[in-house]
């Protein structure tokens, strides 16, 4: 299978001390902002968070924090990153959320509105093993996948093909059995492929690490924006049945055909709710979906 083996482990932590990549510096400056105005046992904790984590909570931004991760995945020979939870409870794997802010928002939407995520090889590899993923777009045409789903590999091989995709890292972080397991998806368009050596995945899952922190435990840091609280009383009923259609995964045209209205008037609705919850794509929207009245 298409997976690297990583042998140095403790290269992570070294990267985390000793990183000099285009965040060092203006990391540096930000801390030293931030330290001075912590208490003591404060500053502690936060002289030993990676360099970039200190980073993207200091950016002040989300445009900012965009071009550091951007900076960062640029370095190590990527062009766009996303990461999200994985459920493999079930006995094969499904994608809870996931947050595609430093990706082409269209691809995000393109990719689970065609739910590609169902039979991506990918995903199913990184559920087997803890191991990375690496992969090419010819590999991945490659993969065996059941007669039904060999038109949709197919076109997911085509529509990463017209966007200029060569190629790819996937990467689960750890979790107990049964639990959430996050994952970390990177892309490439550069030809020949970049090296992806022990150094990188090492770097890969220190990105992984930081953005989990950031988006995930660090309170108030990354909140979307818009009113995503807002109550189904203040919704259509046109949207509240589009919303819970949503939610339970259904894709546009499932939609339409249960409510029996066109595509065309799904998109429409989709659009003005990802508007009012302040959603960048499908996913965020459902995460939105799942939140309100007590859909989830």
């Amino acid at each position: 299978m298409w997976e690297t083996n990583t042998r140095d482990c403790h290269t992570i932590g070294r990267l985390a001390a000793t990183s000099r990549g285009p965040l060092a510096l203006e990391a540096s400056i930000a801390s030293d902002r931030v330290l001075a105005d912590r208490p003591p046992e404060e500053a502690s904790a936060w002289c030993l968070r990676p360099r970039l984590l200190q980073a993207l909570t200091t950016a002040g931004s989300d445009r900012r924090r965009g071009d550091l991760v951007r900076q960062e995945i640029e370095a190590l020979g990527f062009d766009e990153v996303g990461f999200g939870a994985l459920d493999i409870s079930r006995g094969s794997p499904v994608v809870r959320s996931f947050c595609g802010d430093y990706a082409d928002p269209e691809w995000i939407d393109r990719y689970f509105a065609r739910r590609y995520h169902e039979i991506d090889p990918r995903l199913r590899a990184i559920e087997r093993s803890s191991l990375p993923c690496v992969w090419t777009l010819q590999e991945l045409a490659r993969q065996p996948v059941t007669l039904a789903h060999k038109t949709e590999l197919c076109a997911l091989v085509d529509d990463l093909h017209e966007r200029g995709v060569t190629g790819g890292l996937m990467l689960a972080l750890p979790a107990l059995p049964g639990q959430t397991r996050r994952f970390v998806s990177l892309l490439t368009r550069r030809q020949p492929l970049p090296r992806i050596d022990d150094l990188v995945v090492a770097r890969v899952l220190l990105l992984a690490l930081c953005l989990e922190e950031f988006h995930h435990t660090l309170p108030g840091m990354a909140a979307a924006p818009g009113d995503d609280e807002a109550p189904m009383s203040e919704l259509s009923p046109m949207q509240a049945q589009i919303l819970d259609l949503l939610s339970r995964g259904m894709g546009d045209k499932q939609i339409a055909a249960r409510l029996d209205i066109s595509r065309h008037n799904v998109d429409y609705h989709l659009r003005r709710l990802r508007k009012r919850f302040g959603a960048r794509n499908r996913v965020q929207l459902m995460q939105a979906a799942l939140r309100v009245d007590g859909l989830d």
